[in-house]
């Protein structure tokens, strides 16, 4: 299982989250973070956090984020028609709507699934931009301070929205308001079905209690319209608190009241089972103070998520990474070659059991044709060649099905009414159903097949009535072997016994 370290990197504060992530599950395996003083590099204090973290084991990435107010968090809206064309057109709609060159900003975007019917007709997009420069400064510090360069930059806002992986209910049914109240400023996220769909940064935070409370219910309604704006109506039904504000006295009930809906903050108790299994009691009853950096590091498990390593700032693995997996590159190296000499050794068994079948299959093929049992591919080619110099005619059957049909229609008298039913021909059997006149002219059909050289043991096996009808109705049974056939016959004989000479 992968180990990443979600950073998340505040004014005053800043919060480590560790996560363990495999394909299905992942488990968080802590949660740390330190004072920051007004004036002090981030770096100093990441630095003393990663030192604790490195007894732990290796670790396998770092993801930071880009705070919200950094961001621009836009919607866009295409036809339905130009849904191949979104990564050329996004561009031109980001730049008409934004107060900075869209060469300054790195961006990414993904699509959100309509909510409702009737909205199918046009494709929305979630896009997030940043200023080129700042996403860079902040690679910069973060590699600078960990060691590690970070694979992914976030936002801090949308990643809320992975918090779904630990709390799988979280907007399972109708939209949830993720809110993470800080000091001086609040962050929201909207989640519906585990899918992102729309963040806002908030200027206010618990330090506006209580004079600016109204002001912050505000905000928070403003949020909740605009998403039912956009999407069509569709109502958030639940409000989730997180941050370090989240559990200030009377503000879930005061939001509660105001908004209208049921407010909850998020606990480790209420998360996936077995998802905090490994951290501590203390550190667990804090886990709404560490939503941001859960997200970042769920981001980086997961890979999936809004990331603002696009363009010119993608990340690229270099010879460290091939240096420091080289272990790992020699196991699978080492699997892969066993492998192949496994497979090849299987092949080979496969190869000499068909070569066995085919062998057996080639003697009683000889035996049958020429009286005599060959494995041998040249000898078998001889008694062949020796076969046809006794007899080169074609040993195919002088008449077939085709030259029987031809042979009824030739022995039959132009004056005979006669329809055929059913034509049967197996195995030098012949089978005929038809309707005639009369009984005697069944008898006649029957006596004309007779006089053909090929047929033999012609007989009428039954003739009845045609219900509503004067017609009768015979069938017919003969043996099909012209005199030419039977020249393979004494060929073989011949071949035989020469061969027993």
């Amino acid at each position: 299982m992968s180990r990443v370290v979600g950073l998340d990197v505040r004014a005053d504060r800043v919060r480590i989250a560790v996560v363990r992530g495999g394909l299905r599950t992942v488990v968080v395996e802590s949660m740390k973070s330190a004072a920051r003083a007004p004036d002090q590099p981030f770096e100093e204090v990441v630095r003393e956090l990663m030192v604790e973290l490195s007894a732990g084991g290796r670790v396998d990435g770092v993801i930071t984020g880009v705070p919200a107010r950094q961001a621009f968090i836009q919607y866009a809206r295409f036809p339905k028609s130009a849904q191949k064309r979104i990564d050329q057109l996004l561009p031109f709609e980001l730049e008409a709507d934004l107060p900075l060159d869209i060469d300054d900003l790195v961006f990414t975007h993904q699509p959100l699934p309509p909510m409702t019917e009737g909205s199918e007709e046009f494709v929305n997009e979630l896009a997030v931009c940043a200023r080129i420069d700042q996403v860079q400064e902040l690679i910069n510090q973060t590699r600078e301070a960990t060691g590690h360069e970070p694979e992914r930059v976030g936002v801090t806002a949308l990643e809320l929205g992975l918090l779904v992986e630990l709390w799988p209910g979280l907007g399972a049914g109708d939209p949830a308001l993720i809110v993470e109240v800080g000091r001086k400023s609040s962050e929201t996220c909207i989640v519906s079905k585990g899918i992102v769909r729309g963040a806002r940064s908030l200027p206010l935070g618990t330090d506006a209690f209580p004079n600016e409370a109204t002001a912050f219910i505000a905000q928070l309604r403003q949020t909740i319209v605009a998403h039912e704006t956009r999407a069509f109506e569709v109502p958030v039904g639940s409000v989730y608190l997180v941050g370090e504000g989240a559990m200030v006295s009377g503000l879930r009930d005061f939001l509660e009241s105001s908004l209208g809906l049921p407010v909850f903050v998020l606990e480790a108790q209420t998360a996936r089972q077995g998802a905090f299994e490994m951290v501590p009691p203390e550190s667990s009853a804090l886990v709404h103070e560490f939503a941001c950096a859960l997200g970042l590091a769920l981001h980086g498990a997961k890979g999936k998520g809004f990331d603002l390593r696009q363009g010119p700032l993608s990340f690229s693995r270099g010879y460290g990474f091939i240096k420091e997996r080289a272990p790992l590159l020699g196991a699978l190296a080492v699997t892969i070659l066993f492998s192949f000499i496994f497979a090849t050794w299987a092949e080979g068994r496969a190869l000499e059991r068909d070569h066995e079948v085919l062998v057996k299959t080639l003697e009683l093929v000889t035996q049958d044709a020429f009286g005599q049992a060959s494995s041998d591919p040249d000898e078998a080619r001889a008694l062949m060649d020796r076969f046809l110099k006794v007899n080169p005619e074609d040993p195919m059957p002088y008449m077939d099905g085709f030259g029987a049909a031809v042979t009824l229609a030739k022995v039959l008298p132009m004056d005979l009414t006669h329809d055929v039913e059913q034509f049967e021909f197996t195995k030098g059997k012949l089978k005929i159903r038809g309707l005639v006149e009369t009984t005697e002219d069944a008898q006649d059909v029957a006596k004309y097949l007779e006089e053909d050289e090929c047929l033999s043991e012609v007989k009428i096996t039954k003739i009845t009535q045609v219900v509503n009808s004067e017609r009768a109705r015979y069938q017919l049974e003969a043996d099909v072997r012209c005199p030419l056939d039977k020249q393979p016959e004494e060929a073989k004989k011949k071949t035989t016994a020469g061969a027993a000479q």
